[in-house]
C-alpha cells in the first residue's frame, strides 16, 4: 500500500498545477498599467478622432465627416468605464446630441443634472432638448435650478432668454 507516496504526488502535482498558473498570471499582467486616469483617455480618444473637446460637429460640409458613430461607442465605453466622470457624460452627450439620438442624449444629460453639483453646459443642452420637445416648462426649470447654484455662467443667462 503506497498511499502516502499517491497523496504526496497528488499534493506535489496540484502545487506545481498552481504555482505554474499564478507564474502565467503574473507574466501576462507584467506590462499592464491600471492606473486611473479618465480625462487622459478622454483627451486621447478625442484625438484619434481628431476632435477637440466641446467642439463636435458631425454635419459640416467644410471639414471631412468624422466618424461620430465610433466616437460615440468609445466615449460610451469610456462612460462605463468611468460613470461619475462628468467630462466624459458631457461629451457623450454632445455627441449623442450631433447625431440626432436625442433619448441617449437626454439620458446622459439628466444623470449628470441629477448631481450634486453645477454644470452649465448639461443645464443649457438639456434646455436645448426640451425646447425641443415643446416643454418650455422644463426647459425654464433647468436653466433656473443651475442658476441657484452658481449664479455666474453667462449661458445660462443667454439660454434663459
Amino acid at each position: 500500500m503506497n498511499f502516502p507516496v499517491v497523496r504526496y504526488s497528488q499534493t506535489l502535482l496540484s502545487f506545481c498545477i498552481l504555482s505554474s498558473v499564478l507564474l502565467i498570471t503574473g507574466c501576462a499582467n507584467q506590462g499592464a498599467k491600471d492606473s486611473y486616469d479618465p480625462m487622459g483617455k478622454l483627451t486621447q480618444t478625442l484625438a484619434e478622432y481628431q476632435v477637440t473637446e466641446g467642439e463636435l460637429n458631425c454635419h459640416t460640409a467644410q471639414q471631412a465627416r468624422v466618424d461620430c458613430e465610433g466616437l460615440a461607442s468609445a466615449l460610451a465605453a469610456l462612460n462605463l468605464q468611468y460613470p461619475n466622470n462628468q467630462r466624459i457624460a458631457l461629451n457623450g452627450a454632445m455627441v449623442y446630441f450631433e447625431l440626432g439620438r436625442y433619448n441617449d442624449s437626454q439620458l446622459l444629460l439628466d444623470q449628470l443634472l441629477a448631481q450634486p453639483y453645477a454644470n452649465a453646459e448639461a443645464a443649457v443642452l438639456r434646455s436645448q432638448l426640451a425646447l425641443m420637445e415643446g416643454n418650455f416648462t422644463l426647459a425654464r426649470s433647468v436653466i433656473q435650478r443651475q442658476l441657484e447654484w452658481v449664479p455666474d455662467p453667462p449661458e445660462l443667462y443667454a439660454a434663459q432668454a
